[in-house]
């Protein structure tokens, strides 16, 4: 780090576009032993600055930096900051806490949109592993003012609650923070424009209302929701009127919370606005009942980070209770771009600008720095052997216990990639084409499995049909012989498919899956040969051939016969990794197209609604089939069932839509149900492995046993000591300059 850095700042009023300039400025240092200075890698911007920027005034004269969300790195820490920030290249998110007088402009603002910031302890935590940089960047500030809202308002399990402005930044965190405090039995209703309903859906409302359709919207809530009225009402926009007529749709003495000002429509920021708000305040908290005020409890919250609200907030992420939207990323020179792209109101969550890439330091500690101490063994007869034989004495048995422990596992396999030719009564199937693996012996009578088909129009998934496709379902009875304990899992199983092959590998667009909207020659140039569509000239979301292969069956819920359809569910079965690789696209159906083989899913083979293109990153399905197999022959995991209840034992059917053309290329596919043990599902692969190594190990001790008693070899013996002289002749004399000593 040198003495200068790169901020985008400002003197005078205005609309950033125009006022904002790249400026060079002095690096700030440390003044105190609790700060801590930060390598600045992103940014988020935030509804407020943009009324700093046009109407605040600068009596300063000197530049001033906007913005207050970031994210980041630690490069330098003082003394006294808590052990987690101690360690350089940790990665931390947090928001300054500007002081009034820097607000209104009688103060230097030294805001985040610059390359280095220095932060007090309190306003940073540690980044959770599960979010990326630019996710963390818009999650300090505005989640601490949604903290606020409900620890406020007192929201409980089963409130009604209702949070208007829910696809806004603080609207985003409020939701979904409501509905984990409200629960199953709460309601949270949310309003939204009408492009963005799906999104707020995805984060857990229970109800979306169009607030363009149901206008005036006071009236719509009086309607719907006054004989059951909201316990809190949190307005993220600054609607006047919906508190002024919030007796009919808020229980009595329940709060209305609010955090907006609304933002003047097709112009700038002007005083007058700033004059009507603070009017409006006024009349909300002091305006009495008989001259017109409104009969409900009034609070304008405005929150800053602190300490505890930023670790629960960091908590709630790292178990995956919040996640946030990225409508786009900007280059740090593209700034004055992000901010025009965040004034067109047309934004599907944060903008965020990357000011930087974060490369972490390697940290000056003893592991690796490799400073430990260490111990070098003699390899001698006396410490081999005593090793040789401790392996094969503890490996042996370790591999025993893990062979025993897979045989445990029950499991069923049936293939089914033949039941399309079984268009009437139902077939028994070959022998060679399942499989049981039974653990325990009190089994019930095991029937030999059976299946049919038959075409329908209608997806086991209650997906649209809108090319009328004719689908094969194909229906298997089988037996669970054993009652199976929770966790049980389905999986679907492949064979001759070679997903390691070098091309295959290579197909695939890693920022298109972080959310880029790249455009064709990028996705020719990542994924060829399924780049774009060469009629339309758009790029395919997702593009490459791995995507374009994706297995497309759709596997039931297994059902007892005469009883009800298990509980399978497909949530949890991708690897926490793979969920942070991916993030919503910034595509719109306008400007990319589904993949070759996905196509018939949609109509006119392309995408119907912003949903269709935003669910894709959060289908573990899809996030399963991305993670590749080295094998030709490999399952992947479909759904889960982790109880309560045991799986009873019992003839049980299953329905499939078979849809994946596997014969095209001389494959086979499978349906796998299996329990686990205490190290997973069935392989005895691991125990075989810790046998054969122990047994190894112990033949080789034996070897070297007996050779050492037979044939010792005298240790320190000067005999095989030798030197050469000219000429190549040797001798046993000492040695001498000039000439080299051996050991034979």
């Amino acid at each position: 780090m040198g003495d200068q850095m790169r901020a985008w700042a400002y003197t005078i009023p205005g609309r950033p576009e125009n006022v904002l300039n790249i400026t060079n400025l002095q690096c700030p240092r440390l003044t105190s032993a609790d700060q801590v200075l930060i390598k600045v890698t992103h940014v988020s911007i935030l509804s407020s600055s943009l009324l700093v920027f046009d109407l605040i005034p600068n009596f300063t004269g000197r530049p001033r930096i906007p913005e207050l969300d970031f994210a980041g790195e630690i490069v330098e820490a003082g003394k006294n900051v808590r052990s987690e920030l101690q360690e350089l290249g940790t990665l931390v998110f947090g928001a300054t806490k500007p002081t009034p007088l820097q607000v209104l402009g009688f103060s230097d603002l030294r805001g985040v949109l610059t390359e280095y910031i220095v932060a007090h302890q309190k306003n940073v935590v540690v980044k959770p592993h599960n979010i990326t940089n630019e996710e963390a960047s818009g999650a300090a500030g505005v989640g601490c003012t949604a903290m606020q809202f409900l620890d406020y308002a007192n929201v409980k399990p089963g409130d009604n609650v209702l949070i208007n402005g829910a696809s806004g930044a603080v609207g985003i965190m409020a939701t979904q923070m409501a509905k984990h405090i409200v629960g199953p039995q709460g309601n949270v209703v949310t309003t939204s424009s009408k492009a963005k309903v799906d999104m707020v859906k995805e984060l857990g409302a229970d109800v979306v209302i169009d607030y363009k359709e149901h206008s005036p919207l006071h009236e719509y809530l009086a309607s719907t929701y006054g004989e059951r009225p909201f316990d809190a009402i949190i307005d993220c926009v600054g609607v006047q009127d919906l508190y002024v007529h919030s007796a009919g749709y808020l229980k009595k003495d329940a709060p209305f919370l609010n955090m907006g000002i609304q933002r003047p429509v097709g112009r700038d920021w002007a005083w007058s606005d700033i004059r009507i708000f603070f009017t409006a305040q006024l009349k909300n908290y002091f305006r009495p009942r008989f001259l017109g005020g409104t009969p409900r409890k009034y609070a304008f919250i405005s929150a800053t980070p602190e300490p505890t609200k930023l670790e629960r907030i960091r908590q709630m992420i790292a178990d995956g209770k919040l996640k946030y939207i990225i409508d786009s990323v900007w280059p740090f020179e593209e700034a004055r771009a992000a901010y025009e792209r965040f004034e067109t109101n047309a934004t599907r969550g944060r903008v965020v600008i990357e000011v930087q890439k974060f490369q972490s330091q390697v940290s000056n500690t003893a592991f690796k720095q490799q400073r430990l101490k260490s111990w070098q063994p003699l390899l001698t007869p006396k410490t081999v052997l005593p090793i040789l034989f401790a392996v094969g004495i503890v490996f042996a048995p370790l591999g025993g216990l893990f062979l025993w422990a897979s045989e445990t596992v029950n499991e069923i396999e049936i293939d089914y990639t033949d039941c399309g030719s079984v268009t009437t009564n139902p077939q028994l199937i070959p022998s060679n084409l399942w499989s049981y693996h039974l653990g325990s012996s009190n089994t019930t009578e095991i029937n030999v499995p059976q299946y049919y088909s038959e075409t329908v129009t209608t997806f086991l998934d209650n997906s649209s049909n809108p090319q009328n496709l004719q689908i094969t379902r194909c229906h298997i009875q089988f037996t669970i012989g054993v009652p199976l304990k929770p966790s049980v899992f389905i999986y679907y199983k492949l064979t001759n498919f070679y997903q390691n092959h070098r091309q295959y590998v290579k197909s695939f667009s890693q920022n298109q899956l972080n959310g880029q909207a790249v455009d064709a020659s990028t996705a020719d140039s990542s994924c060829s040969p399924v780049g774009h569509d060469p009629v339309s000239g758009k790029p395919y979301y997702p593009c490459g051939l791995i995507a374009n292969s994706m297995f497309n069956d759709t596997i039931g819920q297994p059902t007892l016969v005469g009883g009800t359809p298990s509980n399978f569910v497909s949530t949890n079965i991708a690897w926490p990794a793979d969920q942070t690789r991916y993030a919503v696209s910034s595509y719109t159906p306008d400007n990319c197209l589904p993949p070759p083989n996905w196509q018939s899913r949609y109509p006119n083979n392309s995408f119907a609604s912003q949903a269709d293109i935003d669910k894709i990153a959060r289908d573990e399905h899809f996030l399963v089939w991305m993670r590749l197999s080295w094998y030709p022959t490999f399952r992947k995991l479909w759904s889960r069932y982790d109880g309560p209840d045991t799986l009873a034992a019992g003839t049980y059917q299953i329905q499939i839509d078979s849809m994946y053309p596997i014969t095209t290329y001389g494959g086979r596919k499978s349906i796998v149900i299996s329990g686990t043990s205490f190290l997973g599902d069935r392989n005895s692969f691991m125990g075989y492995a810790y046998i054969a190594m122990g047994c190894i190990c112990a033949l080789l001790g034996l070897i070297f046993l007996a050779r050492n008693c037979f044939k010792p070899r005298k240790l320190g013996d000067h005999t095989y000591l030798n030197w050469d002289q000219s000429g190549g002749q040797r001798s046993h004399r000492q040695d001498e300059p000039g000439r080299a000593l051996h050991m034979d």
